[in-house]
């Protein structure tokens, strides 16, 4: 699993993490406080949150990991040639993608 930078707008009860800071967390526990909506998804590099593209669906396997890499269109993602050298995306996911992109 992988992590993901999330910009806190509420702290989250018993953890060490700051209103307007943005901290690195796992994967799995960074989905449920964007769930929550303690936080958002957030780039750090270009300083800015990441909000997903609704021309992604939902269901596409490896989701989070284009959005995060910059691929935000489905024709970005068939563009992509291997996509488990996109950070987070291995094997097993690969598999899933292609399977998810035979049936579109």
């Amino acid at each position: 699993m992988s992590n993901i930078h999330v910009l806190f707008h509420q702290v989250p009860p018993g953890t060490h993490f700051q209103k307007g800071c943005y901290s690195l967390v796992d994967e799995g526990l960074a989905g449920r406080y964007i769930q929550e909506g303690y936080g958002e998804a957030y780039d750090p590099v270009k300083k800015q949150a990441i909000r997903p593209d609704p021309s992604l669906p939902d269901d596409l396997p490896g989701r989070e990991h284009f959005i995060n890499s910059g691929i935000t269109t489905m024709d970005q993602v068939r563009e992509v040639s291997d996509y488990d050298l996109i950070e987070g995306i291995g094997q097993a996911t690969e598999k899933k993608i292609i399977e998810y992109l035979d049936g579109d």
